[in-house]
């Protein structure tokens, strides 16, 4: 039975894309032709390579600058497999290998097994399971990192919001009409003693 290959891309930790692939070469670099397109210029145009073979799917530098990652270990060529993470430059990719089941029910009705290929969707656990090793990866790439590749800045923190005012504490209902009714009364008691002063 045929296996898919599925990508998952993340940067910093934030998925970026994801991809299904039953082609036998999957090409990855800063070419925009390239199968898996990564814009940063610490990645090679023609970075890696993985190719589908009687042995499994074969990840291949192809002489980058920066190098190609697996579980944090630079390889020239490895093997990938299910649940394993590939690193190039500041991107981790994951590594979904899977049989393609879909294929075989439906090549029978005719439609082609290219049809797969693409984005996919992601469920929850899939996004938060891809978060999780992306951000353990750029974790692990933080302590030792990429020759050539400069160390990211850390934007100052803002200044401090002065706190905002607190606004005086409303009235109650019964303090409103307690309120209009003193006025009320100190109103009929100027008004009286004005009037006495006045007959008197």
């Amino acid at each position: 039975m045929p296996n898919l290959l599925k990508v998952r891309v993340s940067l910093m930790g934030r998925p970026v894309r994801s991809y299904t692939f039953n082609k036998k070469s999957v090409s990855i670099g800063r070419d925009p032709t390239s199968d898996i397109f990564l814009d940063n210029t610490g990645i090679s145009r023609s970075h890696a390579r993985i190719e589908r073979t009687p042995g499994g799917y074969l990840l291949e530098d192809l002489g980058s600058a920066n190098g190609t990652f697996l579980n944090e270990s630079q390889v020239a060529k490895d093997y990938v497999g299910h649940d394993d993470v590939v690193r190039i430059g500041k991107f981790a990719l994951w590594m979904g290998v899977e049989s393609d089941r879909r294929s075989n029910d439906l090549l029978g009705q005719g439609v082609s097994a290219g049809a797969f290929e693409g984005t996919m969707i992601l469920s929850p656990d899939q996004l938060q399971q891809m978060q999780e090793k992306a951000h353990q990866a750029e974790l692990d790439t933080a302590a030792t990192p990429t020759i050539g590749t400069p160390a990211p800045e850390t934007a100052p923190l803002p200044p401090p919001e002065a706190a905002p005012a607190s606004a005086p504490p409303a009235l109650s209902r019964t303090a409103w009409i307690t309120l209009v009714g003193a006025a009320f009364l100190l109103g009929v008691f100027v008004g009286a003693a004005g009037t006495l002063a006045y007959l008197g």
